[in-house]
């Protein structure tokens, strides 16, 4: 289905405006790139899991990952509790990078600000179909985790946005901040 979504959009954002080819170029050259890595990983998976004939060369290589083309982090950086955070005042983490990407957008393939979290190879546009560029703008103005969650609201309700708050922190962007810069 993934696939299948990509493409046709692919086709249709071609077809009908052929000045963003790069984009999809781009964008296709991506998604395929993750699929790739995401299948190696699967079935390196279940060739280990052979445990009849494991130890023979055939099966040894099959059980041991190509490494992806940036270096995948070993671990998830440790996360804080948003809670703690609440009345804290925040800033986006200084590994976060702001980065254009072509995403899906409605039945194009556009560009969109996105941040790459620390660690990850991936950066993220949209977090439960909202676009996080406008709330990490919001983060960049100052306040508490409460404060710029509240003025997050033109976009999401606060429990929503308190979500997203937690996955922030929880990914590493947003950290407690530097009161004496505000």
């Amino acid at each position: 289905m993934r696939t299948a979504l990509a493409g046709s959009t692919s086709v249709h954002t071609l077809l009908e405006r052929p000045a963003n080819a790069a984009r999809v170029f781009s964008f296709h050259a991506d998604r395929q790139r993750e699929d790739v890595e995401r299948h190696t990983e699967w079935a390196a998976g279940h060739y280990r899991e052979v445990v009849r004939h494991g130890e023979q060369p055939f099966w040894r290589k099959r059980a041991e990952t190509v490494p992806p083309s940036s270096v995948r982090p070993s671990a998830m950086p440790e996360a804080s509790d948003p809670a703690a955070l609440l009345h804290a005042p925040v800033a986006l983490s200084e590994g976060a990078k702001r980065v254009e990407v072509p995403c899906i957008v409605g039945d194009f393939i556009e560009s969109r600000r996105a941040v790459l979290p620390p660690n990850q190879l991936r950066p993220v546009a949209y977090l439960g179909g909202i676009e996080l560029a406008p709330l990490l703008d919001e983060v960049e103005r100052g306040g508490t985790l409460l404060d710029v969650v509240r003025r997050w609201s033109r976009w999401v309700p606060m429990r929503q946005g308190l979500e997203i708050a937690g996955w922030l922190v929880a990914h590493g962007l947003l950290r407690p901040g530097d009161p004496a810069l505000r």
